[in-house]
């Protein structure tokens, strides 16, 4: 931890949060930033190594895990653990996107990575490319806009058997095939090789080292025995995050180790060297104690009465009821608990009141939440329904018009014909009777 600390506290703070939970949070200036974006992928072999453009990438991105707080933002948390990176992969026939591990997400040898709990990032913190920009430099300039993520998120597969362990080499990221990239990016995909060296002392810009087919690393050999007399400024944060601590496995040694220093830090601070004084005053008061039995002796042998009366309280105090023991002793008690309650610092105050204010705002957003998602699903059901209601007075509206067409027709067909109408059928009726009378 302290090669941690001393590494990323120029680049960022260090925080307490959620009563021992100790992350670290970039200081960076523009809001749009992520992890594993500043930056390229080089295919190694131990994998997809990301070759981070950041002053503290050798770190953030090989070890520990992320997570995106929607109070803290983006916040790391540390781990010993070594990686060519620790990311999630996505992919299709066209695009290749890439996230950060989350925390509930713990590595195994035999098995891989194992999840603690199921958690599902945003598509928004994703970030996607085409497959043939994939292996280009500066990979910020080819990301999809967040517009076009949430499309292309449900259209690739998750790969879950990226990460895997080899006595020779150590964690290996496979990601998505080397084979599947040249192929269907139509690019050459270069190899290089990662060798790990163990060093005492050396500056986060020695820390990583490339040549034209090398990647030389250099991690910490014994922080213990090289450690300096240095106090961490670790700022202690009363807001909790939305992370469950019960179900996060990553980074539990250096808790341990943070612990273990607080705890030699506090002895140390109390074993203060003694003057000659006090180690007098300490004899006086261990000889007035040896002596106290001896006197009391003394003065129960010398006075009777004394010990007649105490007997007679004994035997009275025997006869007594339990229960009437038991009221004494809560008499005796309630008071001073009470005073206890009473006289609590300011500072314990005034944390169980913000604490109780955070409560409370939770709850209150929580029931807006639900009165929102209630309301919406109430509109949902209400769409429909309308549309049924006129569907089915439309259905009962066709057959009255239908009824009403045919009542017309008869009565077009049973009405009495018009002058023009006679007219017309008197001239036919002649005009026929003439014909006829000629062929006769």
């Amino acid at each position: 931890f302290d090669f941690f600390y001393t590494s990323l506290h120029p680049h960022g703070n260090w925080l307490e949060i959620d009563n021992g939970l100790i992350v670290w949070r970039p200081r960076i200036s523009f809001s749009n930033w992520a992890p594993y974006s500043r930056g390229n992928w080089i295919w190694t072999n131990q994998g997809w190594y990301w070759d981070s453009y950041e002053p503290f990438g050798f770190i953030v991105y090989h070890y520990g895990r992320w997570y995106f707080d929607e109070y803290y933002g983006w916040i790391w948390i540390p781990d010993y653990q070594w990686a060519p990176a620790w990311v999630e992969w996505r992919y299709s026939d066209d695009y290749i996107g890439w996230a950060p591990l989350n925390p509930y997400a713990n590595f195994s040898i035999s098995v891989g990575i194992v999840f603690t709990r199921s958690f599902v990032l945003h598509h928004n913190h994703w970030h996607f490319v085409r497959i043939n920009n994939f292996c280009s430099p500066n990979l910020s300039n080819y990301f999809v806009s967040n517009r076009y993520k949430s499309r292309i998120y449900n259209r690739t597969r998750f790969r879950n058997d990226s990460y895997s362990y080899d006595n020779r080499f150590g964690v290996i990221n496979r990601g998505v095939e080397r084979d599947f990239v040249e192929r269907r990016g139509n690019v050459r995909v270069r190899e290089m090789e990662i060798v790990k060296r163990e060093r005492d002392n050396f500056r986060g810009e020695d820390a990583v080292r490339k040549t034209r087919d090398r990647i030389e690393i250099n991690t910490p050999r014994n922080v213990e025995a090289n450690r300096r007399d240095r106090d961490f400024s670790i700022d202690r944060s009363e807001r909790r995050s939305s992370l469950e601590i019960g179900k996060v496995e990553v980074g539990r040694t250096a808790r341990e180790e943070i612990r273990r220093d607080r705890t030699s830090e506090t002895r140390e601070n109390n074993s203060v060297p003694q003057d000659r004084s006090v180690r007098r005053r300490e004899t006086n008061e261990t000889e007035v104690r040896d002596n106290q039995p001896q006197r009391r002796k003394d003065v129960d042998g010398n006075s009777s009465g004394n010990n007649s009366r105490r007997k007679n309280v004994d035997n009275e105090r025997r006869n007594e009821p339990q229960q009437m023991r038991e009221t004494d002793r809560s008499n005796v008690q309630e008071p001073e608990r009470k005073e206890n309650r009473m006289t609590l610092p300011k500072t314990e105050r005034e944390a169980s009141q913000r604490e109780r204010k955070i409560e409370e705002q939770r709850e209150t957003k929580e029931k807006r939440s639900e009165q929102r998602s209630e309301s919406l699903r109430d509109e949902v059901k209400t769409e429909p329904r309308k549309e049924n209601r006129e569907r089915r007075s439309e259905q009962q509206r066709e057959p009255v018009r239908e009824e009403r067409k045919i009542e017309q027709r008869k009565n077009v067909d049973e009405a009495p014909p018009s002058r023009e109408e006679r007219s017309n059928n008197r001239t036919r009726e002649n005009s026929s009777e003439r014909k006829l009378k000629e062929r006769r």
